[in-house]
C-alpha cells in the first residue's frame, strides 16, 4: 500500500469571473460523454485548489479480483491478476546526483554505495559494482568483472550501450535498467536484481536465472533466448521465451507470444505461467501444488498432469501427442476448445469443464468416486458439446450419474468398473441420464462446426425459414475487488483506448469513494490500479481528458464540505499513481463546486471548458486554470432544484435539471435544455422538453444525443427518445398490469448505444437491449444489485458492454449475435 501525502492545504475560494443565471431544482448522477480534441494547458493556476492525499494500490497489492468468463463458457476461472510488471520510464534516472566519470578513472577508485554518471564516454568497469549505481547517459559500459553486486545497478540510457563479458567464475549480474542496447556475451547469467530492459536477452545456449526477492522484478520487452530459463521473482516477457525450466514458488511468468520448447517445466507451488498465444511443450508437463496457468491459445504437450489444487484455463484446444491427462486432488482445466488426449484420469475431487459448440475425443476416461467429474454447460446454457470416448471406468455403477454434466452428446463404447471386470454398459443410460440432458448415444444430429480450436461433427442443419437470429448477453468479466472496506456502489463507467475507469460512492449517508483502473482486451479484465482519497469522498462520475503528453481524470461528488469536482494525473500506462512522488503529483486536486453533490461533468469540444452538474446548478471552468467563469443557478425560490445530468455531443449540449423541490423520492417534476455545442454558459436554449416527471429523486437519469434523437432515462418510469423534441417512442420493462407501486419499481438509470442498439442500465432489472429503431427488445440479463451506467464499445466485431453494476461492482457483457 502507497500512501501520498500533500503539502499544500488551502481552503477553496470562488473563482473571480462569475456570472450567475438561473433555471429552476436536486441530487446525484452518472455519466457524461466527451469529443476527443486535445488541449494542451500551461499548468492549473487556480489557488482555490486542494491537494489530497491519497492511498493507491497497484500490482500485487490488488491480485485475486478479477473473473474472467470465456466465450460460451459456463464455469469461470478466478485468477491472480496478470503480472503487472512494466518497463519503468527513463526520465526516473534524470535527476539523480552522482560524480561524473570520463573512463580513466582507476578500478580501485570507484568507492562503495557511490552513483557513477557517463555523459559521454566509454568506461571498461574491471571493478566491484557492490552499492554502486552507474548510469550511462552517452558512450558504452564495459562489464568485464563483478566483485560484489548487492544493491547494485546500471542504467543504460536510449542511444547508449552495455556490453556484459564477464570472465570465468562470477557470472552474477546487478540490477540492469536498459533503454539502450545490451549485449551479453553467451554464458550462465544469475540476475542477482531486477532486470529492466527494452530489447532481447540472448545467452544461446546458456542458463538464465533470477534472484528470489519480491522486491525483484523483471522485464524483457523483446524476446529471452536461452538454454532454460529459471525464474524466482515475477517476470514479464513481451516477446517469446526459448525454454522455460522453472517458475518459483508464488511468482509469475508472463510469456507475451507463442511458446514452443523440449524442456519440462517445474513450476513449483503457487507459482503461475502465463502465455499470451499457443504453448507447445514437446515432453510431460505437469503442474503441481496450486500453480496456475493461463494460455490465451491451445496447449499441447506428450502429456499433462494437475496436482494438488493447481488450474489451467486454456483459452482454445487441449492436445496430448503421447500419454494422456490427469486431473488430481483438487484441480480443474478449464478449455474453452475440444480435447484431444488418449485418456483421461480424474480422481479426488477434480474436474474438466470443456466449452459447449465443441467436439472432443478423451479416449479412455477413469473418473474414481463421486468427486471427479467432466462437465459440459450448465443450466441456462443450452448449447451442446460433443464428447466422444472409448472406455468409461468408474469404481461403482451410482457413480455415473456424478460423472459427467451438462448439455452434453455422449459417444461411448462401453462403461466398465474400474476393474474391468464388470459391464456396465447396459445401465450407463438411466444413470447418465440424471445428469445430462441428452439422449446419450443418438448424437448424430448434433452438429459443431470446425474452427481453430475444435474438431467439426454432424452435419449442419439447413435453416429454418425467416427464424431470426435471438442476441444473448455473455457474461465475460466480473471485476469486483474484494478488499473493499466499504458498502460502495459503482457509479460510472469511462472509456478511454483499453482501459476502463470506475467511479464508487459509498451506500447511505457517509462517504467513502474510490476509483478503479481496469485494462481490458476483447473484453477480458485486468484490475491494474485502485484510488482513494484519505479525505472521505464520494465520486458520482468521471471522464478522461487529454492534458499535455498524456491524460487526466476529472471526476465529480460529493463530502462533508459540500460538492466538488476534481483531477488526477494517469500514467503512460493509464494507472494512478508513482511511488516517487514529488511537488503533489500524486495528489487528488479538487475545487469546490455549488451544492452538496456533484453529479456530472463534461469539457467543451474546443478542450477550454469543463461545465458540471451539481445539486445547485450547472458551472463552467476555464480548463487551464480551473477558475469558475459562470454558474447557472437551478434553485427555484432557495428550494433544492438539483441539476442532474449534462451531456455533449459534436453539435450539441443536454442539461437536465428538476422544475420543483421534490417533496419525497418517490418523483418531481423536471426539464431538459438542448443548447449549441458552443454555447459553454448554457444561455440560449436551442429547445427544451419540459413537463417530465423524474423518480426516484436520489436516483441517476443519464440523457444522450445521437443525431436529432436525444434519449432520456426517466428512473422508474422507464426509457423515452425524442426526435427534434418531440417524444417518437418509449420502453418500460413493467406492462401494465404490473404493479403501480412507483416505489417496487426498478429504475431506468443509464444508456449507451452504438450503430444498431440501445443499451439500458434498469437498475435491478439488470441490462436491456433495444433495436435501435423499434425501441423492442432484442436480449437481456440480470445480476445481483442495482445497474447503474453502462457503456459501449465495438471491439474486434464484438459488441462488449462495461456495465456500472452497483454493489456488483463492474461487469463486462458481451452481445453474441
Amino acid at each position: 500500500m502507497v500512501k501520498f501525502k500533500s503539502t499544500l492545504k488551502s481552503k477553496c475560494k470562488i473563482a473571480r469571473r462569475i456570472n450567475v443565471t438561473v433555471f429552476s431544482t436536486m441530487a446525484a448522477c452518472l455519466l457524461a460523454s466527451c469529443s476527443d480534441n486535445d488541449f494542451d494547458g500551461d499548468g492549473i493556476t487556480n489557488k482555490s485548489l486542494t491537494y489530497d492525499a491519497v492511498t493507491i494500490l497497484n500490482g500485487s497489492q490488488i491480485d485475486g479480483s478479477v473473473t474472467n468468463y470465456c466465450d460460451f463458457f459456463t464455469n469461470p476461472v478466478t485468477t491472480r491478476a496478470v503480472s503487472d510488471v512494466s518497463m519503468p520510464a527513463q526520465a526516473t534516472w534524470d535527476n539523480v546526483e552522482g560524480e561524473e566519470v570520463d573512463g580513466t578513472k582507476n578500478s580501485w577508485e570507484y568507492q562503495y554505495g557511490k552513483t557513477y554518471i557517463l555523459n559521454n564516454a566509454n568506461l571498461n568497469v574491471n571493478a566491484p559494482v557492490n552499492g554502486n549505481t552507474f548510469i550511462v547517459k552517452k558512450g558504452t559500459f564495459t562489464l568485464s568483472e563483478v566483485w560484489g553486486t548487492a544493491n547494485a545497478k546500471i542504467v543504460v540510457y536510449k542511444g547508449a550501450k552495455l556490453v556484459v563479458k564477464l570472465k570465468d567464475g562470477n557470472k552474477n549480474l546487478p540490477a540492469i535498467y536498459n533503454y539502450g542496447d545490451m549485449q551479453l556475451a553467451k554464458a550462465d547469467y544469475y540476475i542477482a536484481g531486477s532486470l529492466m530492459t527494452v530489447g532481447n536477452v540472448n545467452v544461446g545456449d546458456h542458463a538464465l536465472s533470477t534472484a528470489h526477492d519480491n522486491s525483484i522484478h523483471c522485464y524483457v520487452g523483446g524476446d529471452v533466448i536461452t538454454s532454460g530459463l529459471s525464474v524466482a521473482c515475477d517476470m514479464k516477457v513481451e516477446g517469446k521465451v526459448s525454454n522455460i525450466e522453472a517458475i518459483g514458488q508464488g511468482c509469475t511468468l508472463s510469456v507475451g507470444k507463442d511458446y514452443e520448447s523440449s524442456v519440462q517445466p517445474n513450476i513449483n507451488s503457487n507459482a503461475k505461467l502465463e502465455i499470451n498465444g499457443n504453448a507447445t511443450f514437446h515432453s510431460v508437463v505437469v503442474f503441481n501444488n496450486s500453480s496456475n496457468v493461463n494460455i490465451t491459445g491451445s496447449l499441447t504437450a506428450d502429456s499433462i498432469s494437475f496436482n494438488s489444487d493447481a488450474t489451467a484455463k486454456v483459452g482454445c484446444k487441449v492436445v496430448t501427442t503421447k500419454g494422456g491427462l490427469n486431473i488430481d486432488n483438487g484441480s480443474s482445466l478449464y478449455a474453452d476448445g475440444g480435447v484431444y488426449v488418449k485418456n483421461v484420469n480424474i480422481t479426488g475431487n477434480s474436474h474438466l469443464n470443456i466449452a459447449p459448440k465443441t467436439y472432443s475425443d478423451l479416449g479412455n476416461v477413469y473418473v474414481t468416486g463421486k468427486a471427479g467429474y467432466i462437465t459440459i454447460g450448465d443450466g441456462d446454457n443450452k448449447d451442446y458439446g460433443v464428447v466422444k470416448t472409448n472406455v468409461i471406468r468408474v469404481d461403482n455403477v451410482d457413480d455415473l450419474g456424478y460423472s459427467f454434466h451438462g448439455y452434453m452428446a455422449l459417444n461411448y463404447d462401453k462403461v466398465m468398473q474400474s476393474d474391468l471386470k464388470q459391464d456396465f454398459s447396459a445401465a450407463a443410460d438411466g444413470y447418465f441420464q440424471s445428469q445430462i440432458q441428452d439422449k446419450l448415444n443418438n448424437n448424430g444430429d448434433v452438429y459443431i462446426a470446425k474452427t481453430e480450436c475444435t474438431d467439426g461433427h454432424g452435419v449442419k442443419p439447413s435453416a429454418p425459414e425467416h427464424e431470426p437470429v435471438v442476441p444473448v448477453i455473455v457474461p465475460v468479466t466480473d471485476i469486483s475487488y474484494p478488499e473493499h472496506e466499504h458498502d460502495i456502489s459503482a457509479t460510472c463507467i469511462a472509456l478511454n483506448g483499453n482501459m476502463a475507469y470506475v467511479s464508487y460512492h459509498q451506500r447511505g449517508s457517509k462517504f467513502s469513494g474510490c476509483l478503479e483502473a481496469i485494462k481490458f482486451d476483447d473484453g477480458k479484465g485486468k484490475l491494474m490500479s485502485y484510488l482513494r482519497s484519505n479525505t472521505a469522498r464520494d465520486f458520482n462520475h468521471l471522464i478522461v481528458a487529454p492534458w499535455g503528453n498524456g491524460n487526466r481524470i476529472y471526476t465529480t461528488g460529493g463530502e462533508k464540505k459540500g460538492a466538488f469536482m476534481a483531477y488526477f494525473d494517469l500514467n503512460s500506462d493509464g494507472t494512478f499513481g508513482n511511488e516517487a512522488s514529488t511537488d503533489n503529483a500524486d495528489s487528488l486536486r479538487a475545487v469546490r463546486l455549488e451544492g452538496e453533490d456533484g453529479n456530472c461533468v463534461i469539457r467543451s469540444n474546443d478542450g477550454n471548458h469543463f461545465i458540471t452538474a451539481s445539486t445547485a446548478g450547472f458551472e463552467t471552468f476555464d480548463a487551464n486554470t480551473l477558475e469558475r467563469e459562470n454558474f447557472v443557478s437551478t434553485e427555484k425560490d432557495k428550494a433544492g432544484c438539483a441539476a442532474k445530468h449534462i451531456y455533449i455531443s459534436n453539435d450539441n449540449i443536454a442539461a437536465l435539471y428538476y422544475t420543483e423541490h421534490p417533496k419525497d423520492t418517490v418523483s418531481t417534476k423536471a426539464e431538459i435544455s438542448v443548447f449549441s455545442a458552443s454555447d459553454v454558459n448554457l444561455a440560449n436554449a436551442a429547445y427544451k422538453i419540459g413537463d417530465l416527471t423524474v423518480g426516484p429523486t436520489n436516483g441517476k437519469n443519464v440523457v444522450k444525443l445521437d443525431g436529432d434523437n436525444l434519449y432520456f432515462c426517466d428512473g422508474r418510469y422507464g426509457f423515452k427518445r425524442y426526435t427534434n423534441g418531440a417524444l417518437n417512442g418509449e420502453f418500460n420493462a413493467y406492462s401494465a398490469a404490473s404493479t403501480t407501486d412507483d416505489s417496487k419499481r426498478a429504475a431506468c438509470n443509464g444508456m449507451d448505444f452504438d450503430d444498431k442498439y440501445l443499451y439500458l442500465a434498469y437498475g435491478g432489472k439488470g441490462i436491456y437491449v433495444l433495436d435501435k429503431t423499434s425501441l423492442k427488445k432484442v436480449a437481456h440479463v440480470a445480476c445481483p444489485y442495482s445497474a447503474n451506467f453502462v457503456a459501449v464499445k465495438k471491439e474486434n466485431g464484438k459488441r462488449l458492454m462495461f456495465v456500472a453494476y452497483g454493489r456488483s461492482k463492474m461487469q463486462i457483457f458481451k452481445l453474441d449475435e
